[in-house]
């Protein structure tokens, strides 16, 4: 998905060149098109075929569990010393940011966060309007819950439209349930004037970076827009790792 908004001039070197476009710049780590297409099918394919009822009337898909094994804190995955940082910037009812989440992390987690060469932390970059911010908004009282990555997944999962209700205040609630959360607190983080502060604050901090489109993952201090081609980033990090 690409903003609409001009992006504000990198202030650090190495995120995304001035002359970047997201039409224009070629990127070693974007899907050929047709790859992209068939992955986000079979990713489709896969979550509907795993649906749970967590509220009567509220049909939730569900992902698979994660490792308990590997470290987490706050909206950070992995080892605090390993040697690659993947930063996404994203956004929860972005298409194409939902297949990052459903196709590549799992891959990333298995193959490289659990063995303590890549960490994975998430940013806001919360766009596409309120179910943006609700979704945002809630996956930061995950944060404070220990429970992000389980709520980060269980709303990419169910992503269906683009404020269309998808991501209202019951489904959240009810993706909240799932993720075992202390549920009164989670509906007080979606209506938290300061939680929206912060969630706009992170957004603009983005586009200060040069960040104009999600998901853009910054690797290492690297900017790539776009859903990243496995093969590529695997050799990306394994460069990076040494």
């Amino acid at each position: 998905m690409v903003s609409t908004r001009r992006a504000v001039a990198s202030p650090r070197r190495g995120i995304l060149p001035r002359n970047a476009s997201p039409r224009t710049r070629r990127n070693p780590l974007l899907l050929p098109s047709l790859l992209a297409v068939a992955a986000g099918l079979m990713g489709v394919i896969a979550f509907v075929a795993a649906t749970a009822f967590s509220d009567p009337g509220i049909a939730l898909r569900t992902p698979g569990p994660i490792d308990p094994s590997v470290p987490a804190s706050g909206r950070t995955l992995g080892a605090a010393d390993a040697p690659v940082v993947i930063e996404v910037w994203s956004d929860f009812q972005c298409p194409a940011c939902g297949q990052l989440a459903r196709d590549i992390e799992p891959r990333l987690v298995g193959e490289y966060v659990a063995a303590g060469t890549a960490r994975l932390v998430y940013h806001d970059f919360a766009f596409l309007g309120e179910e943006s911010l609700l979704a945002a908004a809630g996956s930061r009282e995950a944060a404070e819950q220990g429970r992000f990555w389980a709520f980060h997944d269980l709303v990419f999962a169910n992503q269906a439209g683009e404020n269309e209700g998808a991501f209202r205040t019951e489904r959240l609630v009810a993706m909240a349930r799932l993720a075992g959360l202390d549920l009164g607190a989670f509906e007080r983080a979606l209506t938290d004037p300061a939680l929206r502060a912060a969630i706009a604050q992170e957004t603009a901090e983005g586009r200060a970076l040069g960040v104009t489109s999600t998901p853009t993952l910054v690797i290492n201090g690297q900017g790539y827009r776009g859903v990243p081609d496995y093969a590529a980033l695997s050799a990306l990090i394994e460069d990076l790792a040494g």
